[in-house]
């Protein structure tokens, strides 16, 4: 029964184990799909700021023109950027529920584990229940006797007691 308890904190462990893996896979995925939002509304507002900075241009020399010019590029790459992000972002999203799957997965196995476990733990505590003294003894060890009281040596064949 020392066996079967034994699985049985080992199982639960492992499921412990499981389960923690799984949170952790959740708490990626969802970083991932936040990260992906938080992109996408970035790039979605400087291309907004992009199309607004263009409309309106009121720069009446060339210094102000340029610095029109410059700006418009800086909103242009964030915007290319934020699209970017967005796309790793996705592609991260993707592995990580893939991830998840698996560890849910892998959290469901160790839970039937765990309940098999329990079960011959009980069938090992009912088998025992059952058993008379005499088969429980037996079951301990050779004759039912105790490790001390057990002979280790040998016996010898020329003290036998046949007469014959």
């Amino acid at each position: 029964m020392k066996r079967e308890q034994l699985r049985l904190r080992l199982a639960r462990r492992q499921n412990l184990i499981a389960q923690v893996g799984q949170r952790t896979a959740m708490r990626a995925l969802a970083d991932a799909l936040s990260e992906e939002a938080r992109s996408e509304a970035l790039a979605v507002r400087s291309r907004d700021l992009l199309r607004h900075y263009a409309s309106v241009t009121r720069a009446r020399d060339g210094a102000g023109l340029a610095q029109s010019g410059q700006f418009a590029a800086a909103l242009g790459n964030l915007s290319v950027q934020a699209e970017q992000a967005r796309a790793d972002a996705l592609q991260q999203a993707a592995w990580q529920a893939d991830a998840l799957g698996k560890a849910s997965t892998r959290a469901d196995r160790q839970k039937e584990r765990v309940e098999a476990a329990y079960a011959e733990l009980q069938a090992a505590k009912a088998q025992r229940a059952s058993e008379t003294p005499i088969q429980a003894r037996r079951a301990q060890g050779r004759n039912g006797l105790a490790r001390k009281m057990q002979d280790k040596r040998k016996p010898d064949p020329s003290r036998t007691n046949d007469q014959g």
